[in-house]
């Protein structure tokens, strides 16, 4: 596909890997962006050369569906003064709402799932949203209706049905070349799981490479991610999905474009789909924590050597213990007299702050709004200082490195590259898995 300008300059620099801010209705859960502008510092890690640093956040579109029959005003979160460092994109579907209903789509509209309930959308409809809230880049409209109960005619119809949406947001998207205000458009695989339909789904997104900012993987539907409690099947429900990615995704697209994978991974799994070559992901993992009053280990990678400090474990803590490894549920009895920090060496607003494991504790009792305020930044900090510390490991070239020390590598699956170093990390550095 021939286009007219040089993809690899068009394409928006960003580092990566790259975490994605999750939001319901425009905010992360239980944090104002008001509060996230006054001490951003303490809720979003930044490195000290990072105090411009772009904050990408998602927007799921059955939130701002109602926006389509607006007229008049300026509903544009871009002129908004607390995004000022933000860039949006505009997706298909929340990975926390894990609705049970199998919405049918058809071959003009996809059904998505809005607070009204069920609603139809169109690529019109989807490019007309993005004009009126001033996204900058757009999820493609696709049919990612795909359980796992989903056999071969299933998934091609919904091949089908992606395919033809493709071609015709490009298509519009190139009538407005000429316009100023073209999106960057972000393809969405789709297949479900037949090994065919997926391959037809990459076929069809390396044939417009030049176009695409990033392509996300999608039409799981159903499938298992990190953060469901009590699944025995949880763990080989992720290897068979990784071994999906290696093997039928990841080398079927186009080496140079970043690969997208929304949905809770806790941060073994995340070092785990990096190295099998996804670069951006959303943080959805926190707001699931935080729900559930539970707060993430802090720090994640180790300050003296490139080694993960993230243990699964169901094991009560011992409450001496300054600085855990494991993920805290803080509506434990056992934090009921505790008076020590979530952690000693964090640095975000909540522990900086002096909120004791107690007095969080004693605010879920009481079902309290705090407590999920102070567990949310918490969580959002430490989850943004990890991906931080991956783009330095990453540049360093001790990737490998923590790979071992991270007990993460496993000889199940197949063994693609681990990313490059590098002196920058742009949409066309960094990694691509091959």
């Amino acid at each position: 596909m021939e286009t007219n300008e040089n993809p690899v300059e068009s394409r928006t620099s960003m580092p990566l890997p790259l975490l994605i801010l999750y939001t319901q209705n425009g905010s992360i859960p239980f944090l104002s962006w008001n509060f996230i502008h006054q001490f951003n510092n303490e809720i979003l890690f930044h490195s000290k050369n990072d105090d411009e640093e772009i904050n990408f956040v998602k927007l799921n579109v059955g939130d701002f569906f109602d926006y389509l029959d607006e007229s008049g005003g300026d509903h544009r979160l871009s002129s908004m003064k607390y995004f000022k460092n933000c860039s949006f994109i505009l997706s298909l579907f929340d990975p926390l709402r894990n609705s049970k209903d199998f919405y049918k789509s058809n071959d003009q509209k996809i059904a998505i799932e809005t607070y009204q309930g069920k609603k139809m959308l169109s690529v019109d409809d989807m490019l007309k949203l993005s004009r009126t809230i001033g996204v900058d880049h757009v999820q493609s409209l696709a049919d990612i209706i795909t359980p796992p109960i989903a056999g071969r005619k299933w998934t091609n119809k919904s091949v089908d049905r992606s395919n033809k949406f493709l071609d015709e947001i490009i298509s519009q998207q190139q009538q407005k070349e000429d316009s100023g205000n073209k999106i960057k458009l972000w393809a969405t695989v789709t297949g479900g799981f037949q090994h065919e339909s997926r391959y037809r789904s990459c076929q069809k997104i390396s044939q417009y490479s030049d176009c695409l900012q990033a392509i996300i993987i999608d039409g799981f539907f159903g499938y298992k991610t990190d953060g469901q409690d009590n699944d025995d099947d949880l763990e080989e429900n992720l290897d068979n999905f990784q071994q999906i990615l290696t093997g039928d995704i990841i080398p079927n697209l186009p080496e140079q474009i970043p690969k997208v994978l929304f949905g809770c991974f806790y941060p073994d799994t995340i070092i785990r789909l990096i190295r099998s070559g996804i670069q951006i992901f959303d943080s959805s993992i926190c707001t699931l924590l935080t729900n559930r009053g539970r707060a993430l280990p802090s720090p994640l990678i180790s300050n003296v050597e490139p080694k993960l400090l993230f243990e699964r474990s169901t094991e009560m803590i011992n409450d001496d213990d300054p600085n855990p490894s494991i993920i805290l549920d803080l509506n434990n009895i056992s934090f009921k007299n505790s008076d020590r920090l979530i952690s000693n060496k964090c640095k975000c607003y909540t522990c900086n702050k002096g909120f004791t494991r107690s007095y969080i504790n004693h605010l879920l009792k009481r079902n309290e709004i705090n407590s999920r305020i102070l567990l949310q930044i918490h969580n959002h900090y430490v989850l943004t200082e990890f991906f931080s510390r991956i783009r330095l490991i990453i540049i360093d070239g001790y990737f490998d490195q923590l790979l071992v020390n991270s007990n993460v590598l496993d000889d199940k699956f197949s063994q693609p590259q681990p990313p490059p170093s590098s002196t920058t990390t742009t949409m066309t550095s960094l990694p691509n898995g091959k």
